[in-house]
């Protein structure tokens, strides 16, 4: 599917509040300009910074295909946020580190001027122990894809040697079409001049409106390892095609390959090598500039971790962003990353512990789903510093959260 950035021509307003609107370019974050006051209630946790509820608004014309389909995808919001397309409830999202997709297929008015808002209340604090920002503080995504189009693709190195090594993809696959479908997967590995490295095409019958998952195994020949001090990247491409040689969808996915082995007399190996780790814990603020959260200041940070001789980051206490994840792809730098920092329990009065139970399931699934084709994801934490966890209840909880994970990845 086409994903293109949806970030321009964004209204802000402060919701009851006589100040004037104005435009913004995501990703933005309201809070780092409410101010700060010794009496706020976020306390020293948030920085001494206020909260507020807040509208983000933008109109869009979308002028395509009727039988397409149409996404958004929300990188993160911090607050409590309900989202309207053309006045009509479309979505809502509770955690502030968790990215959502919403199908707006059926919402939108084609050829017309549509308008999408975004209604978020971080007025009530303490909602962290940190400083969390509010608002949209990460991108927004607009994705198309035809009657015919690839979902999600998940890319495995099982085995890795010195002269041939295995590639397994998980493909999802959509059909809207009422008939099956038979069509031609087409994937390329390239290295990154571009130069492609292996190939394969498969035959696959699609049925008629639903959902299937094609699998292919590749066999790159001489590769180069990812690892902290190379961290070498290559690209999967995948075209869908109708058999005729007509594009039906297309997608590409950066990978690495590189193993990971932990045992009590080596400790941890990457690709066979005793690794120790020097690592910090970092949060996703972006100091002077906030939360909001951008490639650059991502790759900054991890640039000097590295320089000071770092080789691992721990992600202090939430999933970390997609931006933060490149960067330590492109430069080495593994990742252990982190679901909550709080459970059912809480450790502010009116933190995450109050949707925990409902949500904690796409949590765990959408960050292991971001995670999954990143070479320098490492390790999953479920939690940090859990009261619970010496509890009956806590104990139910953590077998819950770690049995997902091993589902899943």
């Amino acid at each position: 599917m086409k994903k293109v950035k949806f970030n321009n021509d964004w209204n802000f307003s402060k919701v009851h509040s006589e100040k004037a609107s104005f435009n913004v370019t995501l990703p933005h974050d309201a809070m780092i300009f409410e101010g700060h006051s010794a009496d706020a209630r976020s306390g020293a946790g948030g920085g001494y910074y206020c909260g507020g509820r807040y509208c983000y608004r933008k109109h869009f014309k979308i002028e395509g295909e009727r039988s397409a389909k149409y996404l958004l995808r929300f990188d993160g919001i911090a607050g409590e946020s309900h989202i309207y397309l053309n006045a009509k409830h479309i979505a809502q999202n509770f955690y502030a580190y968790n990215g959502f997709t919403v199908d707006i297929t059926d919402c939108v008015v084609f050829g017309e001027e549509n308008l999408i808002e975004v209604y978020i209340d971080n007025d009530r604090q303490p909602n962290s122990r940190w400083y969390a920002g509010s608002g949209i503080y990460r991108s927004v995504w607009l994705i198309t894809g035809g009657e015919v189009r690839i979902g999600n693709v998940k890319i495995s190195t099982p085995f890795v040697g010195e002269d041939v090594s295995e590639i397994e993809l998980e493909i999802s696959l959509e059909n809207d079409k009422s008939e099956q479908h038979c069509i031609i997967v087409e994937t390329e590995i390239l290295d990154r001049n571009g130069k492609t490295i292996c190939r394969e095409i498969t035959p696959f019958t699609l049925f008629e409106q639903g959902k299937e998952t094609a699998r292919q195994r590749l066999y790159p020949r001489n590769i180069s390892l990812w690892s902290t001090d190379s961290p070498n990247l290559y690209d999967c491409r995948i075209r869908l095609t109708d058999g005729h040689g007509s594009t039906l969808d297309e997608t590409e996915e950066s990978f690495g390959f590189r193993t990971i082995t932990a045992d009590p007399v080596h400790g941890l190996r990457i690709n066979g090598k005793e690794t120790l780790l020097r690592g910090a814990c970092i949060h996703h603020d972006n100091g002077v500039i906030g939360a909001a959260e951008y490639y650059d200041a991502c790759e900054r940070r991890i640039r000097i971790l590295k320089e000071a001789g770092f080789n691992a980051v721990r992600i202090s206490h939430h999933p970390c962003s997609e931006e933060m994840l490149s960067a330590c792809d492109k430069l080495g730098m593994l990742v252990w990353d982190e679901t909550f920092d709080i459970w059912q329990e809480h450790k502010t009065k009116y933190d995450f512990a109050m949707y925990f139970d409902e949500e904690w399931k796409n949590i765990v699934d959408g960050m292991v789903e971001k995670d999954f084709n990143h070479p320098c994801v490492f390790l999953y934490s479920i939690g940090n510093e859990i009261p619970e966890i010496v509890k009956p209840q806590g104990i139910r909880v953590s077998r819950m959260l770690t049995e997902r994970i091993r589902m899943l990845d």
